[in-house]
């Protein structure tokens, strides 16, 4: 694919953007796990433990598991989550 994905915001309890008023809507461009790990030079077990509880992250997927099977789940970690979270690790 190699374009940016962007996912779109719409804060809670917020109607539908109209004409009248300004747009509600934020685009920020997403990471994958795999594009983080490749900028961290880390494994990407470890990205994803690090991402995986954090808030505004897209996960598609169950997080149950049943009966021994492993859980499938695909992370988008947006822009402003993969600073912040480097800032915070970067200040230990």
């Amino acid at each position: 694919m190699g374009g940016k994905l962007k996912f779109a915001v719409q804060p809670a309890g917020a109607e539908a953007p109209s004409q009248e008023t300004p747009s509600l809507l934020v685009l920020e461009p997403v990471l994958t796990i795999s594009q983080i790990a490749d900028r961290l030079k880390i494994d990407r077990h470890v990205v994803t433990r690090l991402f995986a509880s954090e808030r505004r992250v897209i996960c598609i997927g169950s997080p149950e598991t049943r009966y021994g099977k492993r859980k499938y789940r695909t992370f988008r970690v947006p822009v402003s989550v993969y600073k912040r979270v480097v800032a915070r690790l970067s200040n230990k």
